[in-house]
């Protein structure tokens, strides 16, 4: 009702949690009853000048709901607590498209210039920074496995490194995604859709049906 833009939205701990471009985190507590667990930062005079230059939130998510990380453009960076919400610096400036809280402990950022980004609270780390046009995607932890999507297709981060899954094209992962119980994995772009069980690659959609 108050017409609130959405960049994205992340199922944590029983809770959905909506991200805006104003720096607003939203909990969904039951149907049309949000609550805005990020006043401290949206509300705030000098704060809420920035999110006019800035892009706001782009993404979140958390190991749990007393421990979440919001992440936006410039490498603008926030760790909540279940309390009060702290502003992270990271290594980098660049925009940040996606969160993923791993199964390892580690918060891993995916931004513009194939930059990923790897930590924890107030520990940061470089893995992958490229003087590219092309951005990544998503970051989705799977089966144990730290999956990214970029222009150049889906890849599986390694020791620092990425290793290209071969079934999947290049231009076919504007999305990416699993269930809460990561029983399936899914990707795709604009005409094809992969599903993936943690053994097998199937295509459900294509471009050629």
């Amino acid at each position: 009702k108050d017409h609130v833009r959405t960049n994205n939205i992340k199922f944590i701990n029983g809770n959905a949690y909506v991200v805006t471009p104003m720096r607003e985190v939203f909990r969904r507590d039951d149907i049309n009853q949000w609550t805005n667990i990020s006043k401290e930062i949206s509300e705030n005079e000098k704060l809420r000048e920035q999110n006019y230059e800035m892009g706001g939130f782009n993404d979140i998510d958390g190991f749990s709901s007393n421990d979440m990380y919001a992440a936006g453009d410039d490498g603008d960076c926030w760790h909540y607590n279940g309390h009060k919400w702290i502003n992270i610096d990271l290594p980098i400036n660049t925009n940040i498209n996606t969160v993923c809280c791993a199964d390892d402990g580690y918060v891993y950022l995916g931004a513009s210039m194939e930059t990923i980004v790897k930590g924890r609270k107030d520990k940061w780390e470089v893995v992958q920074s490229k003087q590219s046009n092309y951005s990544i995607r998503k970051i989705v932890n799977f089966k144990n496995e730290i999956y990214i999507s970029s222009f150049y297709g889906l890849s599986i981060l390694e020791d620092g490194k990425l290793l290209r899954v071969p079934y999947i094209g290049i231009g076919d992962c504007n999305y990416l995604a699993t269930d809460e119980k990561q029983t399936h994995l899914v990707t795709g772009g604009a005409s094809d859709i992969f599903i993936f069980d943690g053994e097998t690659w199937r295509e459900v959609i294509s471009n050629d049906l």
